[in-house]
């Protein structure tokens, strides 16, 4: 539902939460406003609050990207994933994955949608990216 897309918005960028249903939520990108329409898979397994507050914080801790090994910190900049990234990094750089095809953060393999048919897994081994099938 919520789809990969060449421009992701990048980590930080402050956002104005416009409505929200039991559907989706529209919000809107303060610096430039442009809108976007956020889909709540009907799967969904928390509530809607809890689901936000994973994705949309109060807060953005930078000095937690500083922090970064390089490889993950271009990794999170660029929007991308990488061999050799983190877990954490390839949270930062995409986001969680959805949590209906993905419901454990422990698992192995990671899928993100980049459009209705074209999906994309990130495999681990040991924590950090092994590689990543397109």
């Amino acid at each position: 539902m919520n789809y990969l897309r060449e421009g992701l918005i990048p980590l930080c960028t402050r956002v104005r939460i416009d409505s929200v249903d039991r559907e989706r939520m529209l919000f809107t990108l303060t610096e430039s406003g442009h809108q976007y329409t956020w889909a709540f898979h009907r799967s969904l397994p928390d509530p809607i609050a809890k689901h936000l507050d994973r994705f949309f914080g109060k807060t953005c801790d930078k000095k937690r990207i500083e922090g970064l090994r390089k490889a993950d910190r271009e990794g999170v900049l660029q929007g991308r994933v990488f061999p050799g990234m983190t877990k954490e990094a390839v949270i930062l750089a995409m986001g969680y994955p959805p949590e209906h095809a993905t419901p454990n953060l422990e698992a192995n393999a990671w899928k993100y949608w980049k459009s209705r048919f074209d999906t994309i897994l990130v495999h681990f081994v040991d924590g950090k990216v092994s590689r990543v099938q397109d």
